[in-house]
């Protein structure tokens, strides 16, 4: 399995446009995070699964129904607090504009919103938990309160707003509504005046009629100023978490009918439910529920990497740069390690691995403390195999083991010999009754189709390629497109070190294979793979057998993503012993 790293060669002027997309991640400061070690004995409330599916993670169906579930009906809420009637509206008028302003950037189609929408509860519910747990202050305990009180109405005018916006966006010359678009811009304006928003006697939201229920009407809360309320919400690394959920749910997708990415975290939520401490009070005296849980892992990190790559280099520099394949046989994304958990799991990811990293650099156990106050600690146990202790609030623990058992079936050998192309699915492994403990295995199947299949040309790149399934990539305008790839990768793995303009078509040409773009729609770029089977030279003159792609300059290059697909024959020309598999950045980054 290749990697990337950070050499630089020069290159023709246009390769500007191959430099990769710098994603920021965010940083591994810990001097916010909270230092308290006490837990609390008050915990979160618990989920019960109302229909035969399994409950899903944020690129699938949620825990439980947006409706009143066993988890409201059993919720206990101190009776306490003063703030009712429009002033309150107002505190959740600020709370849904600020989240509705950021989905709509993310321009996310009808299919993404209704998950968004059916999801956002339990999303809400994680938010507040993760907001009040320990060492929160009582400012954070009161909006956690507040949050998790009212997160069915908060999903509902979530819901309704968005909804109203995508309407808009689709009547075509349409008048806009003098009187909802004043409501609507004036919203957050009145209520810093003091003129506060709609009265407390108007219903709840349609959408949602039976959530008003579950609560008790009669029931006030305590909550900050506004200044110190929009810190409290706006300025934590819980909302941070809550937006990268929106954002994972309305840019990424999972194509396998398997997400297990899904089935891990309702595994182990479920396993922390039947726990005797599971408690359902909530209050805003009280900090929400954290557990311990153990992550037992088959993987063994160090073997993989002396097995693949020379051990005389970093181990903890090489894990990051090890490139990784996750989707399908027909549609994958290939991302270095640390891109693909910084694009997925943007809040959790990075801090993660930056344990794994220490752990293989010093070979001891690693410990990190997340902004939001999680702690993880990583272990190799005798026999060398990967372990964790996870501390946090449930959703994190589930988090937590969905990112390490990715990273598990992402950086491991096939065993295939053959050089077929396998799939990896990580799954959950019951312990009985240890229910303070989890495993993780892996499931693996080899691809019994060949490369001629539509949008598998990619597999000749690799040696004995491990796609891991049932974790989200990217959405796709078109199915069955091949492999999507940064373009200063794909030029590597073929060897070419300039982009050429060859009489109109663009070309990545190395030695004995090329790539030549095709076809460019809706911000993404084609490229068709040409290999000389024979490992000797191909010719420029395949590329003029092709369509001349008309409107593409470099600039179109430049901002659009990339994937390999369209090919009948594919030869694999990486991974022998004579070809190196660290890969670096030969072209030059801008």
């Amino acid at each position: 399995m290749p990697t990337s790293s950070g050499d630089t060669l020069a290159c023709h002027t246009q390769l500007g446009l191959l430099r990769p997309v710098k994603r920021e991640e965010p940083p591994l400061s810990l001097k916010d995070a909270f230092t308290d070690s006490g837990y609390a004995s008050a915990l979160a409330p618990s989920r019960q699964q109302k229909d035969a599916n399994p409950a899903q993670d944020d690129t699938s169906k949620p825990v439980v129904s947006t409706a009143v579930d066993d988890c409201d009906t059993r919720t206990v809420y101190s009776d306490e607090g003063s703030i009712g009637g429009a002033e309150l509206d107002a505190y959740k008028g600020e709370f849904v504009d600020d989240l509705v302003s950021k989905a709509r950037r993310l321009g996310a189609e009808p299919e993404a919103l209704d998950k968004i929408f059916e999801a956002m509860p339990q999303w809400m519910e994680s938010f507040a938990l993760a907001l009040g747990q320990t060492g929160s202050t009582q400012a954070q305990r009161d909006v956690m309160y507040f949050v998790h009180k009212y997160r069915f109405e908060l999903s509902c005018r979530f819901k309704e707003l968005m909804l109203g916006l995508c309407e808009d966006d689709t009547t075509p010359d349409r008048e806009p509504d003098p009187v909802d678009s004043e409501v609507t811009s004036s919203r957050i304006s009145e209520w810093l005046v003091g003129l506060g928003a709609p009265g407390a006697d108007e219903p709840a939201p349609a959408c949602e009629p039976q959530a008003a229920a579950a609560l008790p009407e009669d029931d006030e809360i305590h909550l900050p100023d506004r200044h110190q309320y929009r810190q409290v919400i706006f300025e934590s690394a819980a909302y941070n978490a809550l937006v990268a959920r929106l954002e994972r749910q309305a840019l990424l997708t999972t194509l396998t009918e398997a997400d297990a990415m899904m089935t891990i975290r309702h595994g182990i939520v479920q396993r922390l439910q039947r726990r005797q401490d599971y408690s359902r009070h909530i209050s805003r005296h009280t900090e929400a529920a954290t557990f311990e849980m153990g992550l037992h892992v088959g993987w063994r990190p160090l073997t993989f990497l002396n097995d693949q790559y020379d051990t005389s280099k970093s181990p903890g520099k090489l894990i990051q740069r090890v490139i990784t394949l996750t989707g399908s046989m027909n549609d994958a994304q290939a991302l270095p390690c640390s891109e693909y958990m910084s694009q997925t799991w943007p809040t959790t990811g990075p801090h993660i691995l930056a344990a794994v990293v220490e752990l293989l650099e010093t070979g001891r156990q690693a410990f990190r403390v997340l902004p939001d106050g999680s702690e993880i600690t990583v272990l190799l146990n005798s026999r060398g195999l990967f372990q964790a202790l996870v501390k946090g609030t449930a959703d994190f623990i589930a988090e937590a083991g969905v990112i390490v058992a990715w990273l598990a079936a992402a950086l491991r050998c096939s065993g295939d010999e053959e050089r077929a192309a396998v799939s990896c699915a990580p799954h959950l492994v019951g312990s009985g009754n240890l229910l303070h403990r989890c495993t993780i295995k892996f499931r693996i199947t080899t691809d019994t189709q060949t490369g001629h299949v539509a949008g598998r040309c990619w597999h000749g790149m690799f040696h004995n390629p491990v796609v891991v399934k049932g974790f989200p990539i990217p959405r796709r305008p078109r199915p069955n497109t091949g492999l999507e790839i940064p373009l200063h990768m794909a030029a590597r793995l073929t060897g070419a070190i300039r982009l050429h303009d060859f009489l109109g078509r663009f070309c990545l040409k190395g030695f004995s294979a090329m790539l030549v773009a095709v076809e460019a729609a809706r911000g993404i770029v084609l490229w068709h793979l040409h290999c000389n089977t024979t490992g000797r030279r191909v010719s420029y003159r395949r590329a003029s057998l092709m369509p001349h792609l008309a409107n593409v300059d470099a600039n179109v290059l430049r901002s659009s993503r990339h994937v390999i697909g369209w090919c009948s024959e594919a030869e694999c020309l990486t991974g022998e012993f004579d070809r190196s598999w660290i890969c670096p950045y030969c072209i030059r980054q801008v």
